[in-house]
């Protein structure tokens, strides 16, 4: 399972909070001009002033851009994407863009947004199992990603510097807890109607959710699957919790 289909998958619980998207799951180079086109006309129809362009077999960042509409030359920049990443053998997704209220760090604007664990109790109930923020500076205009140079930091120092007072904070948990777990049982539902499996064909769920300006309720924006502990995995975790102790 592709980012693309696990975009359809959440679409399966309206009351999942997501970004306006459209997926493309697969693409030829002679297909990038009728995918520019659609792409066009979505962004228009939705009236998005901001969007986010990212790959579907891709992680860490990689080859996601962020791009305003009103760009003069947003045209050619977008179908010069679509050819590479059709080059990639990738499918393409196009969603609006969530600004979250900026953080002020030394003086200098930071964009931010949350990443949570999600494993399965004994009960085979899904539970957040750790969460933390990833931020970086604004004026890049890119992912925030750790692998991209991003820092971590605590939900709850995030929330001290946005001002944020503990009812407030309190609800903002309550929120992810329960996006979390509606975006598990979607996926779980699809496990099941496409494989007959009776459990989640992962280890661990890592969701990217956003909270956006003015909105306590955070936007699902993406989700991963982790099917084992692998060492890779393990290396990323430590240098996460390397991060947060140095905060």
């Amino acid at each position: 399972w592709d980012k693309a289909r696990m975009d359809e998958m959440l679409r399966t619980d309206p009351r999942i909070r997501r970004p306006v998207s459209l997926a493309f799951r697969s693409q030829r180079r002679a297909d990038s001009h009728a995918i520019w086109q659609a792409m066009t006309t979505f962004v228009a129809s939705n009236g998005i002033r901001a969007m986010v362009v990212k790959p579907t077999n891709r992680a860490r960042g990689e080859d996601v851009s962020f791009h305003s509409t009103q760009h003069p030359q947003l045209g050619g920049a977008l179908m010069a994407i679509l050819e590479i990443l059709s080059d990639r053998r990738s499918g393409v997704i196009v969603e609006e863009r969530i600004v979250p209220p900026l953080l002020m760090i030394a003086g200098q604007a930071h964009d931010w947004n949350l990443r949570v664990w999600v494993v399965v109790n004994a009960e085979g109930q899904p539970v957040v199992a750790d969460m933390l923020v990833r931020h970086d500076l604004a004026q890049r205009n890119g992912p925030v990603n750790i692998s991209r140079g991003a820092k971590t930091a605590t939900l709850e120092k995030i929330s001290s510097l946005l001002g944020w007072p503990e009812p407030q904070v309190t609800q903002v948990k309550a929120s992810i807890r329960d996006q979390v777990q509606r975006a598990y049982w979607a996926i779980m539902k699809a496990a099941q109607q496409e494989t007959g499996m009776g459990e989640l064909p992962y280890d661990i769920l890592g969701i990217d959710l956003m909270s956006a300006a003015g909105d306590l309720q955070p936007v699902i924006l993406e989700v991963g699957g982790i099917r084992s502990m692998t060492q890779s995995m393990a290396i990323v975790l430590q240098r996460e919790i390397r991060e947060l102790k140095r905060q």
